[in-house]
């Protein structure tokens, strides 16, 4: 049987998570498939270079990012 879709919303699934999203067509906000939810202004923060780690970290305690930047090496992201 298919999800219901509010068209409100566009649905894409993310590589990178490894699930879906649900994107607000007014805000841009974004929830996923496991109820974690990011604000516009986050995407905008972590442009595209989310990780799987960074998101079950954002899971398992909430709040918001606010800040983000790449690590002393240049390859680790890490969010603040």
């Amino acid at each position: 049987m298919e999800k219901k879709r509010n068209p409100n919303f566009v649905y894409m699934i993310s590589d990178a998570l490894q699930q879906e999203l649900a994107i607000s067509k007014k805000t841009g906000n974004v929830t996923c498939e496991d109820g974690v939810k990011y604000s516009y202004d986050e995407i905008i923060l972590i442009e595209g270079k989310l990780t799987i780690e960074a998101h079950r970290v954002k899971k398992l305690i909430g709040g918001e990012i606010v800040e983000c930047k790449r690590g002393n090496g240049g390859g680790q992201l890490e969010i603040f």
